[in-house]
């Protein structure tokens, strides 16, 4: 009869219906109400009272949470989150659903999903053969599903609350329209995901604070890669261009992820089967500024062709495999420039092109002009000419900025003469020979024809078009941007000058007025004021003149002795001018990036070569080259034995005018820039390979000579052998040391490959010697009577000296095989490093202080502080604008090489380069303070704990003896053989004296550097105790009567310390 009673719909609810007890919940349970619907889940009124809700209870009311509770809360949050439904209440919807996450998230909730074996067995079999707990048609209340199966229901149904808004903080991230507040759990991931799956699953309202709970519920698996590439194509459609800098520095932090992400699907059938899904013309490749499609991508090329094709920014180079299989490619062909044309002039419509459009245009004719010409017929013929221009025939601008087909215009190589009537200019920036290769018919052969002279027009047969070819004022711009103004930038001149193997390097601020009337141009006037001189005394190489004129070209990597030779870093000096200029051997040759200031300058060829010695030009124009006279040994009459750069300051006149950097450089700031390098001249100079003097000098007023300022040098070295000629003559072979020098040419790549495989380990190079450098500066002071700074007077010239003992080596082990790795020789990677410890001069008395604030260097010091108390230099990887090296753990593809490379150089060679300049600075300097400064007594942060870690580990596995004691006279020993004094040892000079006259090896060194051995090396040294001594004194040969009285009362005190209590 209960059963009967219990399983009739006879108690009402508060929707009117009428329902059984055992299909009822207790409303005395707050965590019922919470979940379930009010309105059909409990009694309502007569039978809401206690006393009656009792007799519910005896007839199998529910009162606890059951998976049917959960399941039926769930079910009711859907139905109230179905947009589309009549049940539709958004705020009931979100509530319930934050009931049911919030009671989930408790312990009871949790349980209720985490596995449970012997259950599961039960609830299965249950299923099966059970038939006793069905009774009446149903099953018994309260019996529960599989765990799996009631989490993938529980799953399936929409009931977790999600974000409704994309939240302020991520602009840009793509979103449904109209949500709902709920949605099932399969399909929802945490806020954390919000940037790997937007577009296609919901984003939960806040992260779970559950992680058991998000582990069952799937939020902390990988995200699909059908997901993610669904992610990137509605970025891209969402963002084909970017206008709001918040965006695009959320989609610069996001598309990564997304790439790490699909890179590690990347040979799985679910990349493919994503990847296959994809639209051909979709926009999945972030290319810094928008999104773009793969085929108008290249991992190298020209920047700035947007919209047409796009270069990928150089920090999603790690990520080649991925975009090479979504069709990213190397780099550009001369069919897609051609398509870039034909897609330009569709797109002007036959108007006239504006100016950075036309410079776009100007600068791929001369890209096409250098392709074979069968190669550039070829794909005319193959290409469909769209832009209905004229079949195989190129568009190229006429005079008036349109863009035409090339055989209906002639380019003008007769300017001195007017056209005919009817003809069609090209462009006047359209070089000649460009527009030639392009298939542009020269004006000047049909004048020619038509008058039949010969009329000899070249530009006297000395000069020609030079320049950097990829020199575009915004490229320009960008590289500044990463290269920030400094003593960096002399620090790249330098590198440059030790590259071409130059033994001195001289810096001028030059101030000497320049005429303003023989000038090759009339906007040339504005940069004959202040400039900015440096001379080495290298000559350039036919290399070196291409190298220079090329931005960005990675040309040290076939040359393993250099470091940087003209590549990105050169171009900091676009800080201080827009048009520099150099001489040297035969030629004179300068730049001009906006091609707006020297004659025959375009965007394809932005300056001028001169061969001065045939050269009418400087007799014709003097007033233009008079500052490279006078100026140490130049007279521009015959060859020129040396290098000198000039870079003319940018006026604020220039600087308004300037599209790379709209900021004047005054003759304040170069002195201000000279200041500061001074302060790191006599560091740069440890570890360069050729150069061993820097002068800085000005020169004003009626003077042509140059005055010093002050110059750093290199004086001496140990027995007269520079102790990093040994590794550098490896590298760079013996024939670069024919004059004492090592330019970069010396060894190729390959030899240097072939020699360090072939070469046996204990043959590779490595010597330890001092060598000395001094700085020499002028002493000034200020005139009377006289505020200016020009006004100046010498008093004196003061001299100091500095001592460095430097360990230099190339090393094997880890370290070589990855530069012989394919990918080590390919980025041109060598085993080479550098230590260099300030030690005392026999100039600093007793003025010496100790350890130097180590940096790290790539050559030339970098603006990296190591928290070491020695330099340390190495072949690092370092980011693109030298100011750091690549480190990390959470690097994938190209970046995690780098940084793998750069720890093993820090631990695998850095570390035992130290060690050995530990073992021989022991002996120079003897158990003194500047010997013990020069270990490690901190822990330093990444990657320069690593150093400090192997470093003690060399040192004791290698047996150095580099700890001091003063027993049996004193002596070295190793760590490993040291007794380790205890903190009372620290306070009591008399015991200490006693131990060792006993003949106790007790180490005398620092308790600092006691501690980091022995948490690096010696985990558990012999330490001194009472025990230690009673051991010692009973092995000890002494007879009694042989020890001082003090001397036995002091031990015996200590001995008897541990068993007596001195009170």
């Amino acid at each position: 009869l209960s059963r009967a009673i219990a399983i009739s719909p006879f108690v009402p609810t508060a929707s009117g219906t009428l329902a059984a007890p055992t299909h009822l919940y207790d409303p005395r349970i707050p965590e019922l109400v919470a979940l379930l619907d009010r309105n059909t889940s409990f009694p309502a009124a007569p039978f809401d009272d206690d006393a009656t809700l009792g007799i519910l209870a005896s007839l199998g009311m529910r009162s606890t949470v059951t998976q049917t509770a959960v399941l039926d809360a769930a079910m009711t949050a859907e139905r109230l989150g179905d947009v589309a439904g009549d049940a539709y209440d958004f705020a009931a919807a979100n509530e319930r659903g934050w009931a049911i996450l919030r009671y989930l998230e408790t312990p009871d909730g949790t349980r209720m999903l985490a596995p449970d074996p012997v259950k599961d067995v039960k609830s299965f079999f249950g299923s099966m053969f059970g038939k006793e707990d069905e009774k009446d048609g149903g099953k018994k209340e309260g019996a529960e599903l599989p765990r799996e199966a009631f989490v993938a229901q529980l799953s399936s149904v929409a009931w977790v609350p999600v974000a409704t808004e994309p939240p302020e903080s991520e602009p840009g991230l793509p979103w449904p329209k109209n949500p709902s507040p709920v949605a099932a759990p399969n399909y929802a991931r945490p806020p954390n995901d919000a940037w790997l799956c937007s577009a296609t699953m919901r984003v939960l309202a806040r992260e779970p604070q559950s992680s058991a709970l998000a582990d069952i519920l799937g939020w902390r698996r990988g995200v699909p890669a059908a997901t993610l590439s669904s992610q990137l194509l509605a970025l891209g459609e969402a963002h084909p261009s970017i206008e709001d800098p918040a965006v695009g520095r959320a989609l610069a932090a996001a598309v990564p992820r997304v790439y790490a992400l699909l890179t590690t699907s990347l040979n799985s059938r679910d990349f493919a089967d994503a990847l296959a899904r994809l639209p051909g013309e979709a926009r999945v490749v972030w290319v810094g500024t928008g999104f773009a499609r793969a085929e108008s991508v290249a991992f190298s090329g020209a920047l700035d062709l947007k919209p047409y094709l796009h270069v990928l920014p150089a920090d999603l180079t790690c990520f080649r495999p991925l975009l090479t299989a979504m069709g990213v490619r190397d780099t550009f062909a001369a069919g897609d420039y051609v398509r870039l044309l034909r897609g330009l002039a569709k797109d002007a419509g036959g108007g006239g092109l504006d100016g950075s459009r036309l410079d776009l245009a100007l600068w791929v004719l001369g890209t096409l002009a250098d392709t074979p010409p069968a190669t550039l017929r070829a794909v005319l013929v193959d290409e469909d000419d769209a832009g209905g221009l004229g079949g195989s025939s190129l568009p190229v601008p006429d005079a008036s900025g349109s863009l035409v087909p090339a055989s209906e215009v002639r380019f003008n190589d007769a300017p001195w003469l007017a056209a005919p009537e009817g003809v069609r200019l090209s462009h006047p920036k359209l070089p000649s020979q460009t527009a030639e290769a392009v298939g542009v018919r020269s004006l000047r052969l049909a004048l020619l024809a038509e008058a039949s002279e010969d009329i000899d027009v070249q530009l006297h047969g000395s000069a020609e078009a030079f320049g950097q070819h990829e020199a575009l004022t915004t490229r320009l711009k960008h590289i500044l941007d990463a290269y920030a103004d400094g003593p960096g930038v002399i620090s790249e001149l330098v590198q440059n000058a030790d590259d071409a193997g130059a033994a001195e390097v001289r810096l001028l601020l030059d101030q000497t007025p320049g005429g303003d009337k023989s000038l090759l141009g009339p906007k040339m006037a504005r940069w004959q004021g202040p400039a900015l001189v440096a001379w080495n005394d290298a000559v350039f190489s036919p290399a070196d003149f291409h190298n220079i004129a090329r931005i960005g070209q990675d040309s040290k990597i076939d040359r393993p002795a250099a470091a940087g030779r003209f590549g990105l870093g050169f171009n900091a000096v676009y800080h201080f001018t827009d048009l520099p200029s150099f001489v040297s051997g035969d030629y004179l040759v300068m730049f001009d990036p906006h091609a707006t200031h020297l004659p025959g300058a375009t965007p394809a060829r932005p300056g001028l070569k001169i061969a001065f010695g045939a050269s009418p030009l400087l007799s014709q124009f003097p007033d233009q080259f008079a500052g490279y006279l006078d100026t140490f040994g130049c007279d521009l009459t015959a060859s020129y034995p040396a290098t000198m750069f000039r870079f003319p300051l940018r006026t604020d006149e220039a600087a308004r005018a300037s599209e790379i950097k709209p900021e004047a450089y005054t003759p304040a700031q170069v002195r201000a820039l000279f200041e500061q390098f001074r302060e790191r001249a006599t560091q740069t100079l440890l570890f360069l390979k050729n150069v061993r003097k820097i002068g800085v000098y000005e020169r004003g007023g009626d003077s042509r000579a140059p005055k010093l300022v002050y110059e750093v040098s290199i004086p001496a070295f140990q027995d007269d052998k520079d102790p990093r000629a040994a590794t550098l003559q490896w590298v760079a072979g013996n024939s670069a040391f024919s004059r004492g020098v090592a330019p970069v040419a010396a060894v190729k790549k390959q030899q240097f490959v072939e020699k360090l495989r072939t070469m046996p380990e204990k043959s590779l190079p490595t010597s330890v010697g001092w060598m000395d450098v001094q700085m020499r500066a002028t002493e000034t002071a200020e005139s009377l009577g006289e505020d200016d700074d020009d006004a100046k007077v010498i008093v004196g010239i003061s001299i100091r000296r500095e001592r460095w003992l430097i360990c230099s080596s190339l090393a094997g082990g880890k370290a070589r095989a990855l530069a012989l790795s394919d990918t080590g020789v390919s980025r041109g990677l060598v085993p080479w490093v550098g230590i260099a410890a300030r030690v005392p001069h026999p100039d600093d008395g007793e003025s010496f202080i100790g350890h130097c604030d180590g940096r790290a260097f790539c050559f030339l010091p970098l603006p990296v502080r190591t928290g070491l108390p020695v330099h340390v230099n190495a072949y690092f990887e370092l980011s693109s604008n030298r100011r750091d090296i690549w480190f990390g753990g959470d690097m994938a593809g190209g970046g995690a090489a780098r940084s793998e490379w750069n720890q093993a150089l820090l631990t695998k060679v850095c570390a035992p380069c130290y060690a050995r300049l530990i073992v021989t600075v022991a002996t120079m300097l003897g158990p003194t303070p500047a010997f013990y400064a020069l270990f490690p007594d901190v822990n330093v942060p990444e990657p320069w704990g690593g150093v400090v870690r192997e470093l003690y580990a060399t040192l004791a596995f290698e047996g150095s003896k580099v700890l001091h004691t003063p027993a049996d006279n004193g002596g070295w020993i190793a760590l490993t053989d040291a007794v380790y004094p205890d903190h009372e040892l620290a306070h009591d000079d008399a015991l200490r004296d006693a131990l060792v006259a006993e003949g106790m090896r007790l180490t005398d060194a620092p308790t600092t550097v006691l501690e980091r051995i022995e948490e690096h090396a010696v985990p558990n040294p012999e330490r001194v105790s009472p025990e230690r001594v009673r051991r010692m004194l009973r092995e000890s040969r002494l007879e009694r009567s042989d020890r001082p009285r003090d001397r036995v009362l002091v031990l015996l005190r200590y001995v008897m310390s541990d068993v007596i209590d001195d009170d």
